[in-house]
């Protein structure tokens, strides 16, 4: 109890008790322009901004297959896991989600492939390669500034 009463008697000899008019005089109202530099450096949101039209064009292409999606994303100027980074957002399929894949991969594809439907039909994708390392977001390289690189490194 006493280190409550210490605390509040801290505020008052410091005059930390103010009006929301008070605190107005003095408050800063807009990030500073080091912080707001800063943040357009690290986040990724401009970027997935600037690069949607091009997501949302190769989700609209029609293939007949995931290897056809794989050849188009390959072949476009948008980086592997930038595309990837944009699923993940849109599916709302997050870090926690991919580390319980990650742990539960070779029960789930235990032969290494995995069964969709798609065009009304049902397809095999056979994975190429499996994971060797935990699949999260600094793995896959869709955190950060690595999203914004187009090459991946494995």
């Amino acid at each position: 109890m006493s280190l409550v009463v210490d605390v509040k008697q801290l505020m008052i000899e410091r005059n930390y008790r103010r009006t929301f008019e008070e605190l107005e005089e003095v408050a800063s109202k807009f990030w500073p322009s080091e912080l707001s530099e800063l943040e357009a450096e690290l986040s990724i949101i401009p970027l997935l901004i600037d690069t949607q039209q091009q997501f949302i064009t190769i989700l609209s292409l029609d293939v007949t297959n995931l290897e056809g999606l794989f050849t188009i994303v390959d072949e476009s100027s948008l980086a592997a896991n930038l595309f990837l980074k944009h699923l993940v957002i849109l599916t709302d399929f997050g870090g926690e989600m991919l580390k319980r894949i990650s742990t539960a991969f070779n029960r789930l594809f235990p032969t290494g492939e995995i069964n969709y439907y798609g065009k009304g039909r049902e397809d095999c994708y056979q994975f190429k390669i499996l994971p060797n390392r935990p699949l999260n977001n600094q793995n896959l390289q869709i955190n950060g500034k690595k999203v914004a690189k187009k090459t991946f490194t494995q």
